[in-house]
């Protein structure tokens, strides 16, 4: 079973969350764009909720 992580895009970049929200969030991963698909090939990605 895939763990699930929250992203959303700043600045060009994809923020990966442990979280819904960024203020929930314990652990953060900054990466390029072109990672998502190993974020979604490894986890339940779905995009972070607005703060």
């Amino acid at each position: 079973m895939k763990n699930d992580r929250w992203y959303e895009i700043v600045e060009g970049m994809a923020h990966i969350y442990d979280a819904p929200t960024a203020q929930a969030s314990v652990s953060l991963s900054i990466v390029q764009i072109s990672d998502l698909a190993y974020y979604r090939r490894t986890f339940r990605l779905r995009k972070a909720q607005s703060a």
